[in-house]
């Protein structure tokens, strides 16, 4: 799902998914519940639908940074997200969920290299 919110949206008692003051911006884009079967993937499906997520994630002006989440233990797609140019910011929950981010300027460059 991916999904544009207020940064405070990521504060509240259940967790802190980021440290607010790293965002300049009012609004994050944010990905996460993004899965495929184990039989669907190596087809590029998870590609195609990622580069559609970050299409539209981009159309937002206000819109610096972005944050995927990542369960524990999925390796997978931790190692998806890296090579689409993400790293990883910390870790939520103790250790259940890994966050990673990435912001407008670091991928459009990144995407006009790749062109």
């Amino acid at each position: 799902m991916s999904n544009i919110s207020p940064k405070e949206t990521y504060a509240n008692e259940f967790a802190t998914f980021f440290d607010l003051s790293s965002v300049s911006r009012k609004n994050v884009g944010c990905l996460s519940q993004f899965y495929l079967k184990e039989e669907y993937r190596q087809y590029g499906i998870g590609s195609a639908l990622f580069h559609m997520s970050m299409v539209w994630f981009m159309q937002f002006d206000d819109v610096e940074d972005y944050f995927f989440f990542v369960s524990n233990g999925n390796h997978n797609a931790l190692e998806f997200y890296k090579r689409k140019g993400f790293s990883v910011s910390h870790d939520i929950l103790d250790g259940f969920i890994t966050v990673l981010r990435n912001n407008k300027q670091k991928l459009h460059d990144a995407w006009r290299c790749h062109e």
